[in-house]
């Protein structure tokens, strides 16, 4: 008997979702303001002020653009044209924690540079750069630690749980020493960048792709 209530409590459960600054939160928010639509038109509610559809999917194909646009952090600094939008309630914190799991994730493979190797310092620069101004502008910078190098003494050389090409153990932990891949000169290059390339990257655009369509 309290319908409005519900939808207000519905809506600011939404509104959580988005500010969560992960994707997966922006999707939630966009599947619970289409369930808006339906609760209101099976409850009759004509004056529960919903969100037009038109808005919910240029959110949702926004939320998946700052994915793409997150990733070109990796390359080069973040296009200036669209620094005026790179702001929480146009869904930039999809990229957030999303972004945190890229080339950063890596840095260990990829940081420290012998004569040969190639230099990503730059890369790294730029990825690092937005990754923490994201951080910042998305109200996580508790999560500054996931694109931070990892302490040297929580890096060895030989240690134990690194005898897997991941860097992790399959069901029990494995105690026997083995090198640390991330520490092995000319090899740590190549098996970072392997890792990075294992992990499918999305279709990101593919939203504006169906528009145009």
């Amino acid at each position: 008997g309290k319908s409005i209530e519900g939808l207000m409590a519905f809506r600011k459960m939404a509104q959580l979702s988005h500010s969560s600054g992960t994707f997966v939160g922006n999707m939630i928010a966009v599947a619970m303001l289409n369930d808006e639509h339906i609760l209101s038109e099976n409850l009759n509610l004509s004056d529960w002020e919903l969100v037009p559809k038109k808005k919910i999917e240029a959110y949702k194909r926004v939320s998946w653009a700052w994915l793409a646009l997150a990733r070109t952090t990796w390359f080069h600094s973040f296009p200036k044209e669209f620094e005026p939008y790179l702001k929480p309630e146009t869904g930039a914190c999809a990229a957030a924690w999303e972004n945190s799991g890229g080339l950063t994730a890596f840095q260990d493979f990829l940081e420290d540079r012998l004569v040969f190797e190639k230099d990503f310092s730059q890369n790294l620069e730029y990825s690092r750069g937005f990754q923490k101004y994201l951080f910042s502008i998305c109200n996580m910078k508790n999560y500054e630690g996931f694109v931070s190098r990892t302490p040297a003494g929580a890096n060895p050389i030989i240690g134990r749980g690194y005898n897997s090409y991941f860097m992790m153990d399959s069901g029990k932990v494995n105690n026997s020493i083995a090198p640390n891949w991330s520490r092995i000169p000319y090899v740590r290059q190549m098996v970072g960048l392997n890792l990075i390339t294992i992990f499918s990257i999305p279709h990101y655009l593919k939203q504006y792709d169906q528009v145009q369509k």
